[in-house]
């Protein structure tokens, strides 16, 4: 049941180079690497549900507002050319 699991596999992975970078500090893209510590973050996406209602609603209004920044970008280009 352990292994079957992703987020498992994840937090291993995580511990590990936890362990490699405490004892070799000159490991090129080690630091890169301590970056997937912060993404543990995202299972508490899957265990509240509120999080991820949130989430997803974030999710949907992305393509809207990139709509409406590319329009203000257009505008903002023609006001630019005519000045």
């Amino acid at each position: 049941e352990f292994i079957a699991d992703g987020w498992n596999w994840f937090d291993s992975v995580v511990v590990f180079v936890s362990l490699v970078s405490l004892f070799s500090e000159n490991i090129p893209g080690m630091s890169v690497l301590r970056l997937l510590r912060a993404f543990r973050v995202f299972r508490l996406f899957k265990r509240i549900p509120s999080l991820k209602q949130v989430l997803v609603a974030l999710n949907q209004s992305l393509p809207p507002m990139f709509n409406a920044f590319v329009l203000v970008c257009l505008i903002t280009a023609i006001y630019s050319i005519m000045a």
